[in-house]
């Protein structure tokens, strides 16, 4: 699972995976350094090619800081660039949720699954699921 390090602003622009850039995975407090599993992008290509619909990254890489300022879990996997929390335009996230349970997207998942109301969140450490 290589993690690579960017840098938004010279490689915002910069193309992962098939259907992605690497400003989509920026921190939301601004800051430039951005790490991106290209594990994590390749789940989030295949979501969009199931779907044939943009998929919406809210939240990828998150900086230390970030991640204790808005209430993220102690070892997220945000902050290693292992995660994402998406949305799929057209789908809620409930039924993106309901397809990534039963394998309809990608098999047996074997990383994280986070079933909220608003997104799902994916990653690619140890195999959990929950409910936001």
């Amino acid at each position: 699972m290589p993690v690579k390090r960017y840098s938004v602003t010279t490689d915002g622009d910069q193309p992962v995976g098939r259907h992605f850039k690497v400003s989509e995975f920026a921190c939301r407090d601004g800051s430039d350094t951005v790490l991106i599993s290209s594990e994590t992008v390749e789940l989030l290509d295949k979501i969009r090619e199931y779907y044939d619909a943009p998929v919406h990254i809210n939240s990828g890489y998150r900086t230390p800081t970030y991640n204790r300022s808005i209430g993220g879990a102690k070892h997220s996997q945000h902050m290693l660039g292992t995660a994402a929390d998406f949305v799929v335009r057209g789908k809620t996230p409930q039924e993106v949720q309901r397809d990534l349970k039963a394998g309809k997207i990608f098999g047996e998942h074997m990383g994280g699954l986070g079933c909220y109301r608003s997104f799902t969140h994916i990653d690619t450490g140890p195999k959990r699921r929950w409910q936001g």
